[in-house]
């Protein structure tokens, strides 16, 4: 996990606090580098720090986009229990093929086990 990220002590990267505070928080780092205030990525390890933040959060926000999509796949498919795929599509904002093509995915998703009856 990328919170077990160890830098040398004499490192001017983030140490361990400072990547756990800006994975819990991403927001925030957006938010004090749009303000620009001097000094403002000294907090992130100056901007060696800030690469390296911006690289790990990229890792992790990308990891849990695909969760998410995948947890995606399964509720559609669950909608398709009762919706036909035009009437998902248009609650959806999508297409039937769309909606096919990514209702087919939900039996690769991790969490397929959702699938069973009564547990929406």
């Amino acid at each position: 996990m990328l919170t077990d990220f160890h830098p040398p002590e004499d490192s001017p990267l983030p140490n361990t606090e400072q990547v756990r505070a800006a994975l819990s928080n991403p927001q925030r780092l957006l938010e004090d580098a749009a303000a620009a205030t001097p000094g403002w990525s000294a907090p992130y390890g100056g901007p060696d720090g800030v690469a390296v933040l911006s690289g790990m959060l990229r890792h992790e926000l990308d990891a849990l986009a695909r969760e998410i999509s995948s947890l995606r796949t399964v509720a559609i498919a669950e909608m398709l229990r009762e919706d036909s795929l035009a009437t998902a599509g248009r609650k959806l904002g999508l297409g039937r093929t769309g909606v096919h093509k990514l209702s087919s995915q939900a039996r690769k998703s991790r969490f397929v086990s959702l699938l069973t009856k009564g547990l929406w």
